[in-house]
Protein backbone atom coordinates (compact mmCIF):
# COMPACT_ATOMS: atom_id res chain seq x y z
CA UNK A 1 0.00 0.00 0.00
CA UNK A 2 1.24 3.47 -1.17
CA UNK A 3 -0.35 6.66 -0.14
CA UNK A 4 -0.08 10.12 -1.75
CA UNK A 5 -1.09 13.81 -1.16
CA UNK A 6 -1.78 15.81 -4.23
CA UNK A 7 -2.34 19.51 -3.87
CA UNK A 8 -4.90 21.28 -5.98
CA UNK A 9 -2.14 22.49 -8.71
CA UNK A 10 -1.75 18.40 -9.11
CA UNK A 11 -5.23 17.30 -8.99
CA UNK A 12 -5.70 17.58 -13.00
CA UNK A 13 -2.49 15.35 -13.34
CA UNK A 14 -3.94 13.07 -11.29
CA UNK A 15 -7.28 12.55 -12.58
CA UNK A 16 -5.21 12.40 -15.92
CA UNK A 17 -3.37 9.54 -15.23
CA UNK A 18 -6.27 7.88 -12.63
CA UNK A 19 -9.13 8.06 -15.28
CA UNK A 20 -6.98 7.56 -18.13
CA UNK A 21 -7.47 10.64 -20.47
CA UNK A 22 -6.56 11.09 -24.12
CA UNK A 23 -4.26 13.72 -23.43
CA UNK A 24 -2.54 11.86 -20.48
CA UNK A 25 1.23 11.27 -21.45
CA UNK A 26 3.09 8.04 -20.04
CA UNK A 27 6.81 9.52 -18.91
CA UNK A 28 8.33 6.36 -18.41
CA UNK A 29 6.48 3.84 -21.08
CA UNK A 30 5.28 1.82 -18.08
CA UNK A 31 1.32 1.60 -19.68
CA UNK A 32 0.08 -1.21 -22.53
CA UNK A 33 -2.36 0.83 -23.98
CA UNK A 34 -3.93 -2.86 -25.39
CA UNK A 35 -5.27 -3.36 -21.86
CA UNK A 36 -6.59 0.29 -21.19
CA UNK A 37 -9.88 -0.80 -22.00
CA UNK A 38 -9.74 -3.40 -19.55
CA UNK A 39 -9.54 -1.30 -16.31
CA UNK A 40 -12.52 -0.23 -14.46
CA UNK A 41 -14.33 1.30 -11.80
CA UNK A 42 -15.33 0.10 -8.60
CA UNK A 43 -16.69 3.92 -7.48
CA UNK A 44 -16.94 5.89 -10.59
CA UNK A 45 -16.20 9.88 -9.93
CA UNK A 46 -19.41 12.21 -9.93
CA UNK A 47 -17.97 14.76 -11.95
CA UNK A 48 -14.57 15.86 -12.22
CA UNK A 49 -11.84 15.76 -9.27
CA UNK A 50 -11.95 19.45 -9.16
CA UNK A 51 -15.45 19.66 -9.14
CA UNK A 52 -15.73 17.19 -6.07
CA UNK A 53 -13.20 19.21 -3.99
CA UNK A 54 -14.90 22.75 -4.88
CA UNK A 55 -16.47 23.18 -1.35
CA UNK A 56 -12.84 22.94 0.37
CA UNK A 57 -11.36 25.44 -1.86
CA UNK A 58 -13.32 28.77 -0.98
CA UNK A 59 -16.22 30.90 -2.69
CA UNK A 60 -13.58 33.45 -3.46
CA UNK A 61 -11.83 31.89 -6.56
CA UNK A 62 -9.26 34.82 -6.08
CA UNK A 63 -7.92 33.47 -3.52
CA UNK A 64 -8.70 29.95 -3.27
CA UNK A 65 -7.80 27.85 -0.25
CA UNK A 66 -4.91 25.01 -0.05
CA UNK A 67 -6.62 21.69 -0.97
CA UNK A 68 -5.56 18.46 -0.77
CA UNK A 69 -6.76 14.90 -2.51
CA UNK A 70 -5.06 11.85 -1.08
CA UNK A 71 -4.18 8.43 -2.94
CA UNK A 72 -3.88 5.16 -1.55
CA UNK A 73 -2.33 2.41 -3.86
CA UNK A 74 -3.39 -1.15 -2.77
CA UNK A 75 -1.47 -4.54 -4.78
CA UNK A 76 0.85 -7.07 -3.66
CA UNK A 77 2.97 -9.40 -5.16
CA UNK A 78 3.19 -11.09 -8.63
CA UNK A 79 2.56 -14.82 -7.06
CA UNK A 80 -1.09 -13.67 -5.75
CA UNK A 81 -1.90 -12.26 -8.95
CA UNK A 82 -0.58 -15.31 -11.00
CA UNK A 83 -2.70 -18.41 -9.30
CA UNK A 84 -5.90 -16.09 -9.00
CA UNK A 85 -8.36 -16.06 -11.52
CA UNK A 86 -10.52 -12.11 -12.88
CA UNK A 87 -13.02 -12.60 -10.16
CA UNK A 88 -11.01 -13.64 -7.49
CA UNK A 89 -8.85 -10.23 -7.95
CA UNK A 90 -11.90 -8.22 -8.53
CA UNK A 91 -13.12 -8.87 -4.90
CA UNK A 92 -9.93 -8.23 -3.32
CA UNK A 93 -9.59 -4.81 -4.34
CA UNK A 94 -13.75 -4.89 -3.60
CA UNK A 95 -12.75 -5.63 0.34
CA UNK A 96 -10.35 -2.99 -0.05
CA UNK A 97 -12.37 -0.61 -1.32
CA UNK A 98 -14.90 -1.22 1.38
CA UNK A 99 -12.60 -0.50 3.97
CA UNK A 100 -11.50 2.43 2.48
CA UNK A 101 -15.40 3.99 2.72
CA UNK A 102 -15.90 2.15 6.06
CA UNK A 103 -12.75 4.23 6.93
CA UNK A 104 -13.47 7.72 5.59
CA UNK A 105 -16.72 7.73 4.78
CA UNK A 106 -18.92 7.45 1.88
CA UNK A 107 -18.75 11.40 1.29
CA UNK A 108 -15.05 11.29 1.22
CA UNK A 109 -14.13 8.19 -1.42
CA UNK A 110 -15.43 9.54 -4.73
CA UNK A 111 -12.65 7.32 -6.87
CA UNK A 112 -11.85 3.91 -6.80
CA UNK A 113 -10.19 2.84 -10.32
CA UNK A 114 -8.38 -0.25 -10.91
CA UNK A 115 -5.60 -0.23 -13.27
CA UNK A 116 -4.79 -3.36 -15.23
CA UNK A 117 -2.46 -2.11 -18.14
CA UNK A 118 0.67 -1.55 -16.33
CA UNK A 119 3.08 -4.12 -14.25
CA UNK A 120 0.39 -5.61 -11.79
CA UNK A 121 -2.94 -4.94 -11.39
CA UNK A 122 -3.37 -1.97 -8.19
CA UNK A 123 -6.42 0.26 -7.16
CA UNK A 124 -6.27 3.91 -7.07
CA UNK A 125 -8.77 5.16 -4.21
CA UNK A 126 -9.13 8.70 -4.16
CA UNK A 127 -10.47 10.86 -1.24
CA UNK A 128 -11.09 14.08 0.51
CA UNK A 129 -8.75 13.50 3.87
CA UNK A 130 -11.31 16.37 5.57
CA UNK A 131 -12.70 15.59 9.05
CA UNK A 132 -16.66 16.55 9.42
CA UNK A 133 -15.40 20.18 10.50
CA UNK A 134 -13.29 20.63 7.68
CA UNK A 135 -9.91 19.99 9.16
CA UNK A 136 -7.09 17.74 7.47
CA UNK A 137 -7.24 14.09 9.08
CA UNK A 138 -4.28 12.48 10.97
CA UNK A 139 -3.32 10.85 7.75
CA UNK A 140 -2.65 13.62 6.02
CA UNK A 141 -0.66 15.52 8.45
CA UNK A 142 2.30 13.67 8.00
CA UNK A 143 1.59 12.14 11.55
CA UNK A 144 3.89 8.65 11.64
CA UNK A 145 1.73 7.19 14.16
CA UNK A 146 -1.71 7.81 12.23
CA UNK A 147 0.19 5.82 8.80
CA UNK A 148 1.26 3.00 11.24
CA UNK A 149 -1.98 2.51 12.53
CA UNK A 150 -3.89 3.32 9.62
CA UNK A 151 -1.67 0.57 7.76
CA UNK A 152 -2.19 -1.84 10.44
CA UNK A 153 -5.93 -1.56 10.34
CA UNK A 154 -5.64 -2.34 6.72
CA UNK A 155 -4.05 -5.34 7.29
CA UNK A 156 -6.22 -6.78 10.32
CA UNK A 157 -9.35 -5.78 7.58
CA UNK A 158 -7.83 -6.66 3.97
CA UNK A 159 -4.25 -8.75 4.16
CA UNK A 160 -5.70 -11.40 6.79
CA UNK A 161 -8.69 -12.54 5.36
CA UNK A 162 -6.76 -12.99 2.11
CA UNK A 163 -3.45 -14.76 3.49
CA UNK A 164 -1.15 -11.13 3.10
CA UNK A 165 1.91 -11.08 4.85
CA UNK A 166 2.50 -7.85 7.29
CA UNK A 167 5.07 -5.60 5.70
CA UNK A 168 7.57 -3.28 7.08
CA UNK A 169 5.83 -0.90 9.05
CA UNK A 170 8.05 1.76 8.11
CA UNK A 171 7.88 1.05 4.54
CA UNK A 172 5.31 4.06 3.13
CA UNK A 173 4.47 5.54 6.29
CA UNK A 174 5.51 9.03 5.05
CA UNK A 175 3.34 10.88 2.10
CA UNK A 176 4.81 11.09 -1.36
CA UNK A 177 4.20 14.01 -4.24
CA UNK A 178 3.13 12.43 -7.35
CA UNK A 179 6.15 13.65 -8.97
CA UNK A 180 8.09 11.45 -6.45
CA UNK A 181 5.53 7.84 -6.36
CA UNK A 182 6.10 8.52 -11.08
CA UNK A 183 9.99 8.87 -10.05
CA UNK A 184 10.68 5.71 -8.12
CA UNK A 185 8.13 3.81 -10.28
CA UNK A 186 10.50 4.83 -13.02
CA UNK A 187 13.41 4.22 -11.07
CA UNK A 188 11.92 0.35 -10.23
CA UNK A 189 11.85 -0.53 -14.01
CA UNK A 190 15.04 0.93 -14.76
CA UNK A 191 16.10 -1.44 -12.47
CA UNK A 192 14.80 -3.75 -13.84
CA UNK A 193 15.82 -3.36 -17.33
CA UNK A 194 19.23 -2.94 -16.40
CA UNK A 195 18.86 -6.48 -14.75
CA UNK A 196 17.40 -7.54 -17.86
CA UNK A 197 20.68 -6.14 -19.59
CA UNK A 198 22.84 -8.13 -17.51
CA UNK A 199 21.26 -10.97 -17.64
CA UNK A 200 21.48 -10.29 -21.26
CA UNK A 201 25.38 -9.40 -21.35
CA UNK A 202 25.89 -13.12 -19.30
CA UNK A 203 24.01 -14.72 -22.35
CA UNK A 204 26.29 -12.88 -24.85
CA UNK A 205 29.63 -13.83 -22.91
CA UNK A 206 28.72 -17.36 -22.98
CA UNK A 207 28.14 -17.39 -26.81
CA UNK A 208 31.48 -15.46 -26.79
CA UNK A 209 33.26 -17.97 -25.51
CA UNK A 210 31.49 -20.79 -27.32
CA UNK A 211 32.31 -18.26 -30.44
CA UNK A 212 36.40 -18.44 -29.91
CA UNK A 213 36.10 -22.18 -28.75
CA UNK A 214 34.31 -22.48 -32.32
CA UNK A 215 36.70 -20.07 -33.95
CA UNK A 216 39.75 -21.78 -32.50
CA UNK A 217 38.62 -25.16 -33.71
CA UNK A 218 38.30 -23.53 -37.17
CA UNK A 219 42.12 -21.81 -37.28
CA UNK A 220 42.96 -25.56 -36.25
CA UNK A 221 40.85 -27.22 -39.34
CA UNK A 222 42.09 -24.54 -41.63
CA UNK A 223 45.86 -24.92 -40.49
CA UNK A 224 45.23 -28.62 -41.15
CA UNK A 225 43.61 -28.10 -44.21
CA UNK A 226 46.70 -26.09 -45.60
CA UNK A 227 49.42 -28.77 -44.70
CA UNK A 228 46.79 -31.46 -46.39
CA UNK A 229 46.62 -29.36 -49.76
CA UNK A 230 50.18 -28.91 -50.03
CA UNK A 231 50.54 -32.51 -49.22
CA UNK A 232 48.24 -33.01 -51.68
CA UNK A 233 50.21 -30.95 -54.33
CA UNK A 234 53.32 -32.39 -53.91
CA UNK A 235 52.09 -35.76 -53.68
CA UNK A 236 50.73 -34.50 -57.02
CA UNK A 237 53.71 -33.73 -58.59
CA UNK A 238 55.11 -36.81 -57.53
CA UNK A 239 52.82 -38.77 -59.05
CA UNK A 240 53.54 -36.44 -62.46
CA UNK A 241 56.83 -36.85 -62.49
CA UNK A 242 56.38 -40.87 -62.22
CA UNK A 243 54.04 -40.64 -64.79
CA UNK A 244 56.17 -38.82 -67.55
CA UNK A 245 58.99 -41.33 -66.17
CA UNK A 246 56.46 -44.88 -66.55
CA UNK A 247 55.41 -43.23 -70.55
CA UNK A 248 59.31 -42.63 -71.25
CA UNK A 249 60.10 -46.57 -70.03
CA UNK A 250 56.84 -47.86 -72.19
CA UNK A 251 57.94 -45.79 -75.24
CA UNK A 252 61.22 -47.39 -74.60
CA UNK A 253 60.08 -50.29 -74.35
CA UNK A 254 57.82 -50.07 -77.94
CA UNK A 255 60.79 -48.64 -79.42
CA UNK A 256 62.81 -52.10 -78.22
CA UNK A 257 59.95 -54.02 -79.53
CA UNK A 258 59.65 -52.31 -82.67
CA UNK A 259 63.85 -53.26 -83.24
CA UNK A 260 63.70 -56.99 -82.17
CA UNK A 261 60.39 -57.19 -85.07
CA UNK A 262 62.71 -56.09 -87.27
CA UNK A 263 65.37 -58.14 -86.60
CA UNK A 264 63.59 -61.19 -86.48
CA UNK A 265 61.70 -60.12 -90.46
CA UNK A 266 65.11 -59.01 -91.53
CA UNK A 267 67.32 -62.18 -91.33
CA UNK A 268 71.16 -61.64 -90.80
CA UNK A 269 73.08 -63.80 -93.27
CA UNK A 270 76.14 -64.20 -91.21
CA UNK A 271 74.23 -65.41 -88.37
CA UNK A 272 73.46 -68.99 -87.62
CA UNK A 273 69.55 -70.21 -87.17
CA UNK A 274 70.02 -71.22 -83.20
CA UNK A 275 72.24 -68.34 -82.23
CA UNK A 276 69.17 -66.39 -83.67
CA UNK A 277 66.68 -68.18 -81.78
CA UNK A 278 68.96 -68.26 -78.53
CA UNK A 279 69.42 -64.27 -79.06
CA UNK A 280 65.24 -64.05 -79.37
CA UNK A 281 64.62 -65.64 -76.46
CA UNK A 282 66.60 -64.03 -74.01
CA UNK A 283 65.52 -60.35 -75.50
CA UNK A 284 62.06 -62.10 -74.92
CA UNK A 285 62.58 -62.93 -71.76
CA UNK A 286 64.29 -58.93 -70.71
CA UNK A 287 61.00 -57.83 -72.26
CA UNK A 288 58.70 -59.99 -70.37
CA UNK A 289 60.58 -59.04 -67.11
CA UNK A 290 60.33 -55.14 -68.19
CA UNK A 291 56.41 -55.98 -68.87
CA UNK A 292 56.15 -57.37 -65.45
CA UNK A 293 57.82 -54.76 -63.70
CA UNK A 294 56.09 -52.15 -65.59
CA UNK A 295 52.56 -53.48 -65.34
CA UNK A 296 53.60 -54.12 -61.05
CA UNK A 297 55.13 -50.05 -61.57
CA UNK A 298 51.45 -49.05 -63.20
CA UNK A 299 49.27 -51.03 -60.89
CA UNK A 300 51.14 -48.97 -57.77
CA UNK A 301 50.83 -45.95 -59.58
CA UNK A 302 47.41 -46.55 -59.60
CA UNK A 303 46.77 -47.28 -55.77
CA UNK A 304 48.40 -43.81 -55.39
CA UNK A 305 46.52 -41.41 -57.33
CA UNK A 306 43.67 -43.73 -55.70
CA UNK A 307 44.99 -42.74 -52.28
CA UNK A 308 45.65 -38.93 -53.59
CA UNK A 309 41.67 -38.69 -54.84
CA UNK A 310 40.45 -39.95 -51.24
CA UNK A 311 42.75 -37.27 -49.45
CA UNK A 312 41.36 -34.74 -52.00
CA UNK A 313 37.72 -35.64 -50.75
CA UNK A 314 38.63 -35.80 -47.04
CA UNK A 315 39.83 -32.25 -47.73
CA UNK A 316 36.75 -31.08 -49.29
CA UNK A 317 35.16 -31.60 -45.91
CA UNK A 318 37.10 -28.97 -44.71
CA UNK A 319 36.80 -26.26 -47.26
CA UNK A 320 33.40 -24.42 -46.05
CA UNK A 321 35.02 -24.43 -42.60
CA UNK A 322 38.37 -22.75 -43.81
CA UNK A 323 36.01 -20.33 -46.26
CA UNK A 324 33.94 -19.24 -43.27
CA UNK A 325 37.39 -18.68 -41.15
CA UNK A 326 38.38 -16.25 -44.56
CA UNK A 327 34.94 -15.08 -44.44
CA UNK A 328 34.86 -14.59 -40.72
CA UNK A 329 38.44 -12.77 -40.79
CA UNK A 330 37.47 -10.84 -43.73
CA UNK A 331 34.83 -9.51 -42.30
CA UNK A 332 35.82 -8.39 -38.93
CA UNK A 333 39.39 -8.06 -38.62
CA UNK A 334 39.87 -6.78 -35.83
CA UNK A 335 38.05 -8.86 -33.66
CA UNK A 336 39.70 -12.10 -35.74
CA UNK A 337 42.93 -10.64 -34.31
CA UNK A 338 41.75 -10.06 -30.73
CA UNK A 339 40.78 -14.15 -30.84
CA UNK A 340 43.55 -15.42 -32.64
CA UNK A 341 45.45 -13.25 -29.98
CA UNK A 342 43.83 -15.24 -27.30
CA UNK A 343 43.87 -18.71 -28.55
CA UNK A 344 47.82 -17.45 -28.87
CA UNK A 345 48.07 -16.97 -25.20
CA UNK A 346 45.95 -20.14 -24.10
CA UNK A 347 47.85 -22.27 -26.06
CA UNK A 348 50.89 -20.83 -24.94
CA UNK A 349 53.99 -18.61 -25.93
CA UNK A 350 55.75 -21.08 -28.49
CA UNK A 351 53.35 -19.41 -30.94
CA UNK A 352 54.17 -17.49 -34.22
CA UNK A 353 51.78 -16.22 -37.14
CA UNK A 354 52.00 -17.18 -41.11
CA UNK A 355 52.03 -15.33 -43.48
CA UNK A 356 48.43 -14.47 -43.75
CA UNK A 357 48.25 -13.76 -40.01
CA UNK A 358 46.89 -16.76 -38.78
CA UNK A 359 48.99 -18.70 -35.84
CA UNK A 360 50.69 -21.80 -36.10
CA UNK A 361 52.52 -23.44 -33.88
CA UNK A 362 56.93 -23.48 -33.83
CA UNK A 363 56.91 -26.65 -31.31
Amino acid sequence: MLTHLFPTSKVNALERENERFPDYGCIDGHIDEAETKNNYHIIYPKGSYMDIMTPYLGTDPKKPKKAYVMSVVFTTDDDFFKFRGEACIRQFFIDATNFMVERFGKRNVFSAVVHVDEDRPHLHVNFLPYERNGQLMAIATKNKQAMVDFQDDIYEAVGVPWGLERGDKTTGVESRTHEEYLQARAMYRYILEVQDIIREIEGKRDELFSLQDDVESIQKTRDAVKREVRDLNQAKEALMQEKKRLMAEILKDTDLHAGIESMCTEPDPSRSKDESIRILKARNYCLQDKLISGQEETKDLLMRLKASEERNRSAEKYKAKAALADKIAAMFPEEWKELCRKAQDARGPARGQDRDGQMYSTA
